[in-house]
């Protein structure tokens, strides 16, 4: 009796360290190898993200504040911190496909950070960017092209969750971007920016007004032609 308690006790003890010492950027690297890097869009995204960020890495955390000050705010789904990306840790409920969609995200908006020089330039702050990298994780969705399904959206399992907070609903996106590109998908992504993001400003309004500086409306111009060109 008392050697089968100890082999009990000795399974339990294995078994709590071998959670402690589980990755926890298993699921994103699973999602990132088998999901982001299997479709075109998604490589190149990657292969011009290690172009600005050659050290980059991913991994869960609090998106604002700080980064292991758990429960995490619902206030952002990803953020990046120098050449990591941070993925909120409620995304791990989500399916592969979903995290994958928002993984294309926080790396295209790694990307524009760095080549628009928005923390130097933290006032270019427009609605423009929102939609290219949006348009950029609805191309690599429609790509991916999985098989629809309530499931796949992590916005639909619950009221409470930081999809259905966020208002990041990958199936509501793709039947704007179906409905129309142009029109009804842009203008989901502005609305959201406003909403969530308090992106008020579109490139005309910085190239038109005097209180910016000549380098920000020269930005401003940089972010025009590669919006007409995401076209």
């Amino acid at each position: 009796m008392k050697i089968l308690v100890l082999v009990s006790l000795i399974m339990l003890s294995f078994s709590s360290v071998s959670a402690k010492n589980s990755n926890p950027r298993h699921k994103l690297t699973i999602t990132m190898e088998n999901y982001v890097l299997q479709q075109q869009v998604g490589q190149e995204i990657h292969r011009l993200l290690i172009d600005f960020h050659p050290f980059f890495d991913y991994r869960f955390g609090c998106t604002v504040g700080n980064v292991e000050d758990y429960p995490c705010a619902h206030k952002k789904a990803y953020n990046s911190l120098e050449q990591i990306l941070i993925i909120h840790p409620d995304l791990r409920s989500a399916s592969n496909e979903y995290l994958s969609w928002i993984l294309v995200q926080g790396m295209a908006r790694m990307i524009v950070e760095r080549r628009y020089q928005l923390a130097k330039y933290p006032r270019v702050k427009v609605v423009e960017i929102e939609q290219m990298i949006m348009l950029t994780a609805q191309k690599f969705w429609n790509e991916l092209n999985p098989p629809m399904s309530r499931d796949l959206d992590l916005y639909r399992t619950s009221d409470y969750n930081i999809a259905f907070k966020l208002d990041l609903s990958v199936l509501s996106f793709t039947k704007a971007y179906n409905q129309g590109p142009i029109v009804n998908f842009f203008n989901k992504v502005a609305l959201r920016a406003t909403r969530y993001d308090g992106v008020y400003l579109s490139v005309s309004d910085i190239i038109e007004s005097a209180q910016y500086s000549d380098d920000e409306k020269e930005i401003a111009r940089n972010i025009l032609v590669d919006f007409k060109h995401s076209l």
